[in-house]
């Protein structure tokens, strides 16, 4: 039987861009890497911004 975990990493930059992209597509740019890498960057999300980014990884 397959082991399948998850867990909330700190942040879209905890996780391998190839890896994200691959889930995500490429039909909407605003659910990429590098625009939510950006966004963790800037200071857009995170921090006292109200907005914290916490994805959910899903291993198995």
């Amino acid at each position: 039987m397959t082991s399948i975990t998850a867990r909330l990493a700190d942040g879209v930059r905890q996780i391998a861009a190839a890896d994200w992209d691959a889930c995500a597509g490429d039909g909407n740019p605003f659910v990429g890497h590098a625009f939510l890498s950006a966004l963790e960057e800037s200071g857009s999300v995170g921090g006292r911004s109200g907005w914290q980014p916490l994805p959910i990884v899903v291993d198995g």
